[in-house]
């Protein structure tokens, strides 16, 4: 019933013209060289003292230094702190890869950032970049940010 309505109302304001009023955006296409690096040894979720965050930004900058690439995840399970992305690399998750963030505090250090144009404190966010251009995330791994122990809820807020 919910796709209907949203169907029937899209379908209206495309009649009306005002679908045809908004700004035409272009999304810029990504390029990246064949050079790849993969990354080895996966770390069981009961392993999580033993952190894979090294290895994955070691490759991304070392991708980087060399003018981009691919970094590869393959299949396994991979605890990890954050994961800084950088100009002309694709991080590339394969199948059957599940990239878990550490729901530990000390690996999330705090970084001075800007939240609506007022200057703070935040601690770092589990995938970041900074002033970089032709990045990307692709595969069809899955990414566990582990929000449970980041941001937790309230519980009235739970159903």
């Amino acid at each position: 019933m919910k796709r209907l309505i949203i169907a029937c109302l899209a379908s209206i304001s495309c009649l009306l013209g005002t679908a045809q009023s908004q700004p035409n955006f272009k999304v810029a296409t990504t390029s990246f060289k064949k050079d790849t690096i993969l990354i080895a040894k996966p770390i069981s979720i009961a392993q999580s003292s033993n952190l894979v965050t090294q290895a994955i930004n070691g490759a991304i900058e070392l991708m980087h230094k060399k003018g981009g690439g691919v970094v590869v995840l393959p299949k396994g399970q991979w605890i990890t702190g954050p994961i800084v992305l950088k100009s002309n690399v694709n991080f590339h998750l394969d199948k059957g890869a599940l990239l878990v963030f550490t729901p530990d505090f000390s690996q999330y250090p705090l970084v001075v950032s800007s939240f609506e144009g007022v200057d703070a404190a935040r601690c770092q966010s589990p995938i970041s970049a900074e002033n970089q251009t032709n990045i990307a995330i692709t595969g069809e791994g899955i990414i566990d940010g582990n929000g449970i122990y980041l941001r937790p809820l309230k519980k009235e807020k739970l159903s």
